[in-house]
């Protein structure tokens, strides 16, 4: 067994909101009053997050496989993030997916019969189907897909500033 020894401080921020903007939700917890088992708790919650988002876009076992294991090997060289290489789904892609997923969810309706069929449907078949939509829909869709690669751009940009000013 390893033992990991970390001081938490402050208060974390959470906010949650629609795309759209209309509202935006806030939430703060003073984390030193986090008990230790719930530090744990949330570490390991943190873990199988990041390893099974790795492989969101995925469309066969062996690339979720694949990209799981590139998301292990990340984190235990000490990197938050790795960037597909090779037989990967790439960044574009999975935005590309994403903007699809949200226009076709807007046109059917969350609540729908045609999104609780897709909702259904294998994740393979949805990657193939969105694929389809975007394909259809690209010149509609690529300004959204532009705007999200350079919002995701940014952020890495300011974690990466943000990462060099922390006193440890």
């Amino acid at each position: 067994m390893t033992k990991h020894t970390i001081e938490l401080d402050g208060t974390f921020t959470v906010s949650k909101g629609p795309r759209n903007g209309d509202w935006r939700a806030e939430a703060s917890i003073d984390l030193s009053k986090v008990p230790a088992s719930i530090v744990r708790e949330l570490l390991l919650h943190g873990l199988k997050q990041k390893v099974a988002d790795a492989a969101s876009g995925a469309t066969t076992e062996a690339e979720a496989l694949g990209a799981m294991g590139k998301a292990i090997d990340a984190v235990l060289a000490g990197e938050w993030s790795s960037r597909a290489t090779g037989g990967g789904v790439d960044e574009r892609k999975r935005v590309e997916r994403q903007i699809a997923r949200t226009a076709l969810k807007a046109k059917l309706g969350g609540t729908s019969a045609g999104w609780k069929e897709f909702t259904g449907m294998a994740d393979a078949d949805q990657a193939v189907k969105l694929d389809a939509i975007y394909a259809k829909n690209a010149a509609k869709l690529l300004p959204a897909v532009d705007s999200k690669l350079a919002l995701l751009a940014q952020e890495r940009a300011d974690k990466a500033a943000l990462a060099g000013d922390l006193d440890l």
